[in-house]
Parts: structure tokens; sequence; C-alpha cells
């Protein structure tokens, strides 16, 4: 059960897209990192259940115009000299830039933003250059793209429920860097994993360049040739294995 945040829509010409927004009270981020290794699916799941609903919720069915993550504190800004009001006004806006994807269609970033037109969004994560193409530090996504997300979201959810179901119940916390899943676990004095124990092991998450992430996401997406190569959610990190 959950209740989503925000969904805008849009509709030009007959086409009608839907966008979502999640509000956090800190900045975070969406990577298809987190994705893969199954650690942040709730923004997509919204994503996909407005979209699949549409027809019926709408009454027509809708595009995926993007998601992103919207911080609601102000954010404090620190500067080793005097901002000006300007400067000031600026760099707060740069903070409180959404985070996430966006359809990689400049139209649409243009529906989302109109006061862009060359140059970088002050509330999107996105650039238009000179001859109407994205920059390349823009967040954004195909079609084929979200469908494909869409897609690897939904056998990840369903192999992490059979997992469940099944009684699966190990203790392994992610580890990201240096960053263990305990340290913001509130069930710690429960399953008492500490790594000086014998046989408790963190699992590192996969760490990979996006091209090579989208090459695996398709392969999950199609399906192994043997249905049980590559679908265990421990071991090692190498070639593309899950951890979720």
């Amino acid at each position: 059960v959950g209740r989503i945040d925000r969904v805008d829509q849009s509709i030009d010409e007959g086409r009608r897209l839907l966008r979502v927004i999640d509000y956090k009270s800190g900045g975070k981020t969406l990577t298809l990192a987190d994705v893969w290794n199954g650690l942040n699916l709730q923004l997509l799941v919204y994503l996909d259940v407005v979209v699949s609903n549409a027809e019926q919720w709408l009454g027509e069915r809708a595009e995926i115009g993007g998601v992103f993550y919207y911080q609601v504190a102000d954010p404090f800004i620190t500067a080793k000299t005097v901002l000006t009001a300007d400067e000031l006004a600026q760099e707060r806006s740069k903070r409180l830039r959404m985070k996430g994807w966006m359809l990689a269609d400049p139209q649409v970033a243009r529906m989302m933003d109109a006061q862009t037109e060359v140059g970088s969004s002050d509330i999107l994560p996105f650039g238009l250059k000179r001859d109407g193409g994205f920059t390349a530090r823009s967040s954004i996504a195909t079609a084929e793209q979200f469908a494909l997300l869409t897609s690897y979201v939904r056998e990840t959810i369903k192999q992490v429920s059979r997992r469940m179901t099944g009684g699966e119940n190990g203790i392994a916390p992610y580890l990201q860097g240096t960053q263990l899943a305990c340290e913001r676990c509130s069930y710690k004095p429960v399953c008492q994993f500490d790594p000086l124990l014998a046989g408790n092991h963190p699992r590192p998450v996969v760490e990979a360049k996006d091209e090579e992430l989208w090459q695996w996401m398709r392969q999950v997406v199609a399906g192994p040739a043997d249905p049980g190569a590559g679908r265990e959610g421990s071991g090692g990190t190498q070639g593309g294995e899950r951890h979720v």
C-alpha cells in the first residue's frame, strides 16, 4: 500500500503524457545502478501504476513523460564569499533542481519548462543545445529505455516476492562503497548482524557503467536460456549478476 505524492499530465495534439514526482525532505537521486541492485524501485513502480492504469483512470492511454524526486526542505547554502540576492537565488534553485529521468524528447522538455530554450533548466535535470538536442549532462531516457525499466522492475518484484514467499530470510545487508545498509535500518537489534561474527557477510552491490547495466537489463527481461541461470540473489558480483 502506498500513496503517490504527485502526478502531472500534459495533453498536446492528442498526446497525453504523465510524470510522477516524489517529495523528499532531503536530496535523493535516481541511478541506474540502484535500480539494477534493487535498492530503488519505488518511484518506477509509481510510474508503472499510473501509466498502466491510465486508460481506466483517465479514459485513454498515456505515455511516460518523466519521473522525479523533489526536495521540499529549503537547502542551507554555504559559500566562501558573500553572495548577492541573485546569486543566492540561483544557487538555491540549483540545489532544488529535481532529480530523475525524463523522456528524451526536446518538445516534452519544453512542455515541462517553457523558460528553457537553450542551456540548462533551473528546475529539471536537462539542458538544450542550440541545435535543439539535449546536452550530455541531461538525465533522459528513450521510450524504449523506459519500457525496459518497467519490465525489469516488474521482473525484480516477482523474483523478490518468490524468494520471500519461499522462506528466504538470510541476513545479507548490502554494502555500497563504505555504506552498510544496517546504518539506516531500525531492525538491526532483531537480526543482530555483525561483520565481526562468523558467517555475517555483507553483499557488495554491483557497480558498472550505464551502458553495461542497460544491456544486462535487456538480458534479464529477455530471460536466460537456462531458467535457473543468473537468477540467484546472492554470490559474486561479476558479469551482471543481480543482488536484490
